[in-house]
């Protein structure tokens, strides 16, 4: 692997195995995350109200920031439900993740949970849960399933179009009229923040973000890098028995009603045949901002990120 492809030192190189496992029984694919990942390729984007001010007067920031992220995820073990009538295993897995600032190398977020592996009692559609607690007020509990694909489909051109509109950083509107000029004035903000970063941070598209992980494969891909299969795993609030709880603070000035996860667990061969594990991902949070007392305006909170697995 060509050190300039990252940011980080190349003394930080992937970890290189030739094998390829099979996933243990009890945590199924999820045993996939376990290990060390660290990526530079961050971005975080998200819009916050100025205090003092009013959002109807359009006075809000965008925040616009790339990134170094650190991701530790540790087999924890088993923990069973115990029912009335069945108990249900769950295999839960810990993490621990860090973020900061990739140019001024201040922190920006920290963050812990558990991903749990659900073998039995449970529909398809709920075999993964996640569950975080975010040091702004909120936990959360998100609940998905996991599958495994032969190479990578999710850049696949109708995928990522799909991908786009529900990972966009443009405002949704609860009440009102687009027109009023929140969309354009969010345009103007976030592209004078991109130009603010200087060279190098231009190609992020605040629209489109997801764009942004596409890129990093088809530039892996002229390398000649070759991804094998892709494991995905899609977590949501919205599933049924998810949701997140927020601090009355929180609830009053910016509430975050719903969020989405997805993570892509590739396994990348290189030209020498060597085989590195590498982690991308879209995060997706709705913040409400309110206008007169009323939910107006949902201001996505966008975070995605390529990694690569360091450390088994």
């Amino acid at each position: 692997m060509e050190d300039s492809f990252f940011r980080f030192p190349s003394s930080l190189a992937p970890l290189f195995s030739s094998r390829n496992a099979n996933a243990k029984e009890t945590y199924g694919l999820l045993e996939h995350l376990r290990g060390t990942w660290i990526g530079d390729k961050g971005w975080n984007m998200m819009c916050v109200p100025i205090p003092g001010t009013s959002v109807k007067d359009l006075a809000f920031k965008v925040l616009l920031r790339p990134y170094l992220e650190t991701m530790t995820f540790s087999l924890a073990g088993l923990a069973p439900n115990r029912g009335s009538d069945a108990v249900q295993d769950n295999y839960a897995i810990k993490y621990d993740l860090d973020v900061v600032d990739l140019l001024t190398k201040e922190g920006m977020h920290t963050e812990n949970g558990l991903f749990l592996n659900q073998t039995n009692e449970t529909s398809k559609n709920q075999k993964v849960v996640r569950q975080a607690a975010i040091p702004h007020g909120n936990s959360v509990l998100a609940i998905g399933n996991v599958w495994k694909d032969e190479g990578i489909p999710f850049i696949e051109e109708a995928n990522i179009e799909a991908l786009n509109k529900l990972f966009t950083g443009e405002p949704d509107f609860i009440k009102g009229d687009p027109r009023i000029g929140y969309d354009e004035e969010f345009r103007l903000k976030a592209q004078t923040e991109i130009e603010n970063l200087g060279p190098g941070f231009q190609d992020f598209h605040p629209k489109y973000p997801l764009n942004a992980l596409v890129d990093t494969i088809r530039k892996q891909e002229k390398l000649g890098y070759k991804v094998l299969n892709t494991i995905t795993i899609d977590v949501d609030t919205k599933t049924e028995g998810g949701g997140i709880i927020n601090t009355p603070f929180i609830k009053r000035n910016a509430d975050a009603p719903n969020f989405r996860s997805i993570f892509w667990i590739e396994e990348i061969q290189v030209p020498t045949g060597e085989v590195f594990m590498q982690l991308q991902y879209a995060q997706v949070t709705e913040i409400i901002f309110p206008v007169d007392g009323e939910e107006v305006v949902n201001w996505p909170h966008i975070n995605i990120n390529t990694l690569v697995k360091i450390k088994d």
